[in-house]
This record gives C-alpha cells, sequence and structure tokens, in this order.
C-alpha cells in the first residue's frame, strides 16, 4: 500500500470510529486492530467492518453506524479527513529520501500491560451500561455516589472516575499502562457501588455476566478477566 492511501484509509477509519462512539478506549482499540490486520491491503469496508465488529463484541447498531460512517468517509478527499493522533498512529520519522521510514510498530493489545487496560475499560463502560438498564432514578443515583464516595481509590484514581462521569461517561483516562492490582481497586469500587443501588445478590449477577462476556475477548490470554471479581 503506498503512503498516501495508508494516510487516507487510517483517516477515514479514525472518523468512522469516533463517528461509531465517543469511548476512546473503542476507538484506540479499533484503530489498532485495523493497522494490524486491514492496513496492508486496499481496505474493504464490509470485511473490516464485520471483523471489528466480532472483536470489539460491537452491537448492531454500532457496527451499522461504524459501517455506514466508513463508506461516507471514503468518499471524501484526504485534506476533508481528520489526522489520526500520534499516540494512535505512532508515525514513523521520515527517512533520508522524504519518504516514509520503516513503519513503527504500535503495540497491540497483545502487548505487556495492555490487555488488563482493554479489560478495565470495558468491564467500567459495560457496568454503565447495565446500571442504565435497570432505570433511570439508579442511574442518577450512581453517577452521584463516584462523585461524592471515593471509597477505596486514591486522590488520583478518583479524580479520574470523576471526570469521566462529569464528561458523559465518554472520556476515560486510565492510562495503557495500569496494572493488574490497579484494575482490581477500580473494579471493586465499581461493585461496591451497584451494591449499594441494587443489593449485592443482584450485583453479584451483573458483575459476573460482564465478566463472562469479556472472557470472551482474545485479550483474556493476557490477563484473565476474572481477576476483576
Amino acid at each position: 500500500m503506498s503512503n498516501h492511501q495508508f494516510e487516507f484509509e487510517s483517516r477515514a477509519v479514525y472518523k468512522a470510529l469516533k463517528r461509531m462512539t465517543a469511548d476512546y478506549a473503542l476507538q484506540h482499540a479499533g484503530f489498532n486492530y485495523w493497522k494490524a490486520n486491514h492496513s496492508k491491503s486496499v481496505l474493504n469496508v464490509v470485511d473490516f467492518s464485520t471483523d471489528l465488529h466480532a472483536y470489539l463484541d460491537l452491537t448492531s447498531k454500532e457496527k451499522s453506524s461504524f459501517m455506514v460512517a466508513l463508506h461516507a468517509a471514503m468518499t471524501l478527499s484526504l485534506e476533508a479527513l481528520p489526522p489520526v493522533p500520534a499516540v494512535m498512529l505512532d508515525v514513523a520519522p521520515v527517512n533520508a529520501e522524504g519518504g516514509r521510514a520503516e513503519a513503527v510498530q504500535v503495540p497491540s493489545f497483545n502487548a505487556p500491560n495492555s490487555p488488563q487496560w482493554l479489560m478495565i475499560t470495558r468491564f467500567l463502560k459495560e457496568s454503565v451500561a447495565e446500571v442504565k438498564k435497570i432505570s433511570k432514578s439508579a442511574f442518577v443515583d450512581f453517577q452521584e455516589i463516584l462523585i461524592e464516595e471515593q471509597g477505596d481509590l486514591d486522590t488520583a484514581q478518583w479524580n479520574l472516575i470523576k471526570s469521566w462521569v462529569n464528561s458523559g461517561f465518554t472520556q476515560l483516562g486510565i492510562d495503557e499502562g495500569i496494572s493488574k492490582a490497579d484494575c482490581s481497586v477500580f473494579s471493586h469500587y465499581t461493585y461496591l457501588i451497584i451494591c449499594e443501588i441494587v443489593g449485592a445478590v443482584k450485583a453479584d449477577k451483573m458483575v459476573h455476566s460482564i465478566v463472562i462476556r469479556l472472557s470472551e475477548l482474545p485479550e483474556k490470554e493476557g490477563f484473565d478477566p476474572s481477576n476483576l471479581l
């Protein structure tokens, strides 16, 4: 693939991911998946959308949204597409001839410390989704408790959670180098708050159902989601 085509497709994929979701973890995971599995040849929108649907366990609505957005993005010019953030693209330096040097390998979610990052971000996202299903009042209570109760979180961790709530649960700034121990701190904190809202029995069922879904992701080989319990 030419340098121009690579840049065009990377921007189109990024634009479609942003249209599909405001969740940075999903955007990053989706972009890394494209780079690792679909960036070496001309992009097939249907095939990539289908593969991404399976890889990220997207809903049918998310898959449809992504496919429509990607089709639209592929009709635009390079200049009309937003540049991909360097943290996702990991741009290689320009070589002596003025062309792109050998591409720097973007860390995949099988890299050290990355599987647990994906697991905890998905766990937190799905916890929010489960609470939303209970009732509007339960969701309001959930947000208020997250803002008001620090629990076992340290100040930095709690500030991260409060910023996440204040962003409407769209900007979760967990560092990709998060430790396994800190993942457990976040998951336990969230579990206790759900217990406050629905009781321990229902909370146990909710959290276990989330972990079962996470166990179907390929990252389970690098981080067993049962460690979140």
